[in-house]
């Protein structure tokens, strides 16, 4: 799941918290995701993620390369945390009752989240293997990115214009398992998904950007709600 104001070779401005909230569909019902994005030591950033009493934190520096990823359970006493180590991520903590300490060994960049293919997004490259982590699943995978083109979606009521990514895994497996997402083409940000959480078969979760509340010199003049299809400006980087 990396940043949404991610730059290359540049520093991103970071003044106050962002605000993201998307609605779920799926046969399951209806739920709803909020991420809060907030300054952290160093001009970086913290993405927090609460679905319940469950928290995942991500923790980037400041050019928005994620450096750790926390993930809390309260209710299992699961206690987890991924951080860098040079060529490889080592997972430590506590998950069903039992200590945890693993390496897994890097091939390609990795983003803990989704939201940090921006700079993916707005490049001109076709495709790019990245590493997403589950921490409370004891796995770090290897994805592959496929720039599938622009497509105007809806977004918030309004319509949106979007680059269209298709994620799926390198090889022969990829033929069993994608996603689809949509970024806005101004700035990259995350505005719609058509993901696939599990093995085929598994129920399609569609989601969408209800509310961008924005922090001031990162999405400029963006507003939540409908003027969420409104062309704001590029992140402001010095």
């Amino acid at each position: 799941m990396a940043l949404l104001f991610f730059t290359v070779g540049a520093r991103a401005v970071v003044e106050a918290p962002l605000r993201l909230v998307y609605a779920e569909t799926s046969t399951a019902g209806q739920a709803s995701k909020e991420y809060l994005l907030e300054p952290g030591p160093g001009g970086g950033w913290r993405i927090v993620l609460r679905e319940g009493r469950v928290e995942r934190v991500i923790v980037c520096d400041a050019a928005l390369d994620t450096l750790r990823e926390e993930y809390r359970d309260p209710a299992s006493g699961d206690s987890l945390t991924m951080r860098r180590e040079g060529d490889a991520l080592r997972l430590t903590g506590t998950r069903e009752g039992r200590a945890v300490d693993r390496s897994f060994p890097l091939e390609a960049p990795w983003y803990g989240s989704v939201l940090l293919l921006r700079a993916f997004v707005l490049s001109d490259a076709p495709e790019a293997l990245f590493h997403v982590s589950k921490p409370e699943a004891e796995q770090v995978l290897l994805l592959r990115a496929i720039r599938q083109g622009a497509e105007t979606v809806e977004a918030g009521g309004r319509p949106v214009e979007a680059v269209r990514v298709k994620y799926t895994v390198p090889g022969v497996r990829g033929l069993f398992w994608s996603s689809l997402y949509w970024y806005r083409a101004s700035d990259g940000l995350l505005v719609r998904t058509e993901e696939t959480r599990g093995g085929p078969g598994t129920p399609t979760v569609f989601a969408e950007l209800l509310e961008a509340v924005p922090a001031p010199g990162v999405l400029g003049t963006a507003a939540p709600g409908p003027g969420l299809a409104g062309a704001s400006p590029r992140p402001a980087l010095p």
